[in-house]
């Protein structure tokens, strides 16, 4: 998947600008490779780091409801902005078959009104 499906909103010239004015290199060169689509090698290293990251997740999960333990707390808070992409960047890693806890969790988490209501606030700002 290209960066530049998930962009959307910022269109062709200013999307352009923005990694032109890029002062850092390797950051420079990430987006427009992101921008064009990244290469079958580097989405299998991403996949990897991605499974060393949710098997653990779903073994924690397996003991307690929430991450930190039985009771939702800042470690879910923490976590969940940076697992719920995961669904849709990379479905075949994150999914109700090969990690149903952690699913059910960012789920879970997705649906608090508190999230949703800063989702929202984002959103708008």
């Amino acid at each position: 998947m290209a960066a530049g499906q998930l962009v959307g909103a910022i269109g062709g010239e200013e999307q352009e600008g923005r990694i032109a004015a890029l002062t850092v290199p390797d950051r420079k060169a990430w987006w427009e490779e992101a921008m064009a689509g990244f290469r079958p090698e580097r989405m299998d290293v991403a996949r990897t780091k991605v499974q060393g990251i949710a098997r653990p997740l779903e073994q924690r999960l397996s003991q307690f409801e929430f991450l930190a333990g039985p009771e939702y707390s800042l470690a879910d808070i923490d976590v969940w902005p940076f697992v719920e992409p995961l669904l849709r960047l990379l479905p075949g890693v994150v999914n109700d078959r090969e990690t149903p806890r952690l699913m059910r969790w960012t789920r879970r988490i997705g649906a608090r009104e508190s999230v949703a209501s800063a989702i929202a606030g984002a959103r708008d700002g």
